[in-house]
């Protein structure tokens, strides 16, 4: 076999070993994205199941409390005439005010204060309210936000 040749048949095998090492890359750049997928498809599923959870919590809660937010502020403004009635005293009244403003799509949206992660205000000034719907979060929604307010101890409501 001549220089020539040999020449050519070296880099044809060189080609071959980088197209090959290529194909490997390219496998395991799937196989990545595919765990990805998976995992993203797992804490989805943990997101749904934790909101199930703590709508059914909520529901168990507001059976347990007879009165509601608003009973509780028409009995404190008998006794004190100056009272708001749109005076927010903690989460549940935070989501009571957004839910009766906004409603809740027929049942598909949950309700949810998220302020600091604790259910307190945020700089001392307001709840963060989210708006979740149940149907987004079935049809592939990441977080499900339909939305997202903030509500003030004076009754105000900005969405964000």
């Amino acid at each position: 076999m001549d220089s020539s040749k040999r020449i050519v048949l070296g880099l044809t095998i060189v080609n071959l070993g980088v197209l090959l090492g290529g194909c490997k890359t390219n496998q395991n750049d799937n196989s990545e994205s595919l765990k990805q997928a998976r995992s993203l498809k797992e804490e989805n599923s943990l997101l749904k199941e934790n909101s199930r959870l703590k709508a059914k919590q909520r529901d168990l809660d507001r059976k347990e409390n007879s009165s509601t937010p608003a009973t509780r502020e028409s009995e404190s403004s008998s006794s004190n005439s100056t009272s708001n009635l749109n005076t927010v005293n903690n989460p549940d009244d935070a989501i009571a005010l957004a839910k009766s403003k906004y409603g809740d799509n027929n049942g598909d949206w949950h309700w949810e204060c998220l302020s600091n992660g604790s259910g307190s205000l945020v700089n001392g000034q307001y709840y963060f309210v989210k708006a979740i719907s149940q149907s987004e979060i079935q049809n592939g929604s990441m977080t499900g936000t339909v939305k997202s307010l903030r509500v003030y101890t004076n009754g105000t409501i900005e969405e964000n």
